[in-house]
């Protein structure tokens, strides 16, 4: 209920940006576009479908419900494709006309119904991609530090699942059989597990129970398992056979050598959670072994993590940017978006998620199921 207001908000700066495009996409097929009156119902009734997505909780059971949130996350995706290509005919007509060009209606038409096409034609593309199975990356990383028992140590990653609205029990079954057929020695799940109450949306996270590595499935929470109340999640996931991890670590053994895998909270944490801000130094331990591997969900702690002498952080978060033109506007705000990056010595791997949130779309921006070979510098 915090984060209400903020959604409704949003609701109506997205209703204010769909009257915006409706009167621009509507002028070639209404001479002079709609009218007030039109351009005001398709502003509301966006306003009413994308603050409906963001604040309906999921209920085990009602369909409706899933639906009508589906329905205004595709809303809103198609939104914020449509309203870049809106702008760029935009400014491509401004520009002609202060350039002198005299536009006949037939110009101006057309710009309108390319940009209408682009819109369609890229969020139809984007959903087909986010139904298709999340690929498999499969990559090496060398760690200086890595003791040689530890040669060829396999760590899949899974991130970002949102188990929710169009994320049900069949696509969570199809991650874990992807999964299982890479035989991880050990498997992370790095945050965002789901978007919705543990106890309505416990049949769709069932499969993750069959999860099988060798060294077990580790949990950290992220910033939206503290929306859909973190504590029943921490112990749905115990439940379902997982090591969670809030500011903890264990250790891994192979004869003398050991690693140490540390996790720590979101940093949205403290604010929903006391007790729940990420506290790097206390996963680390006083006798950190020579390699530490932290599972952080989101990446931007990475330079703390590098100075405390962690040689690996795995994260997630950041969807890649999950679609255009989101994947092209993230690299503003994120200083890590996706893939591998040294930062002091450090080596840092930045998930683009398995699945999406919001708009069921991935469109320059795949989503993946990651495995990590360590291997020694």
């Amino acid at each position: 209920m915090k984060l209400l207001p903020g959604f409704l908000i949003f609701g109506g700066i997205c209703g204010a940006a769909a009257g915006y495009v409706t009167a621009r996409l509507s002028l070639p097929f209404v001479e002079g576009g709609l009218s007030t009156w039109g351009i005001l119902v398709a502003g509301l009734l966006v306003a009413v479908l994308v603050s409906a997505a963001f604040v309906l909780q999921p209920r085990e059971g009602k369909g409706g419900i899933e639906a009508a949130q589906v329905l205004g996350f595709l809303v809103f995706g198609l939104l914020s494709v449509s309203l870049v290509f809106v702008l760029i005919a935009e400014g491509g007509l401004a520009i002609l006309t202060w350039s002198g060009v005299v536009l006949e209606k037939v110009v101006q038409d057309w710009a309108w119904l390319g940009a209408l096409a682009l819109s369609v034609g890229s969020v139809c593309f984007a959903v087909l991609n986010a139904r298709r199975a999340a690929r498999v990356q499969k990559l090496e990383v060398k760690l200086e530090s890595l003791p040689p028992e530890f040669e060829g140590y396999r760590i899949v990653q899974i991130s970002d699942v949102h188990i929710g609205p169009g994320v049900g029990r069949s696509r969570v079954a199809s991650i874990v059989e992807q999964c299982n057929a890479l035989e991880a020695d050990l498997l992370a799940l790095t945050g965002d597990l789901a978007d919705g109450p543990a106890d309505e949306l416990r049949t769709a996270s069932e499969p993750l129970a069959g999860l099988v590595a060798q060294d077990g499935v580790v949990f950290v929470t992220g910033n939206h398992d503290y929306y859909s109340r973190v504590d029943p999640w921490c112990a749905r996931a115990r439940e379902l056979g997982m090591k969670v991890l809030l500011n903890e670590h264990f250790d891994l053994q192979r004869g003398e050598a050991r690693i140490r895998i540390g996790g720590v909270t979101d940093p949205s944490g403290g604010l929903f959670r006391e007790g729940h801000a990420p506290e790097l130094r206390r996963a680390l331990g006083d006798d950190a072994p020579d390699c530490s591997i932290l599972l952080a969900h989101q990446p931007k702690c990475a330079r703390e993590a590098a100075g405390l002498g962690y040689a690996l952080q795995i994260s997630g978060h950041t969807h890649g940017g999950q679609y255009f033109p989101f994947n092209l506007l993230i690299f503003l705000t994120m200083p890590f978006v996706a893939g591998l990056y040294r930062i002091k010595g450090m080596q840092l791997f930045v998930h683009r998620g398995t699945t999406w949130w919001g708009p069921p779309m991935r469109l320059g921006s795949p989503h993946e199921v990651v495995q990590l070979t360590l291997n020694r510098a």
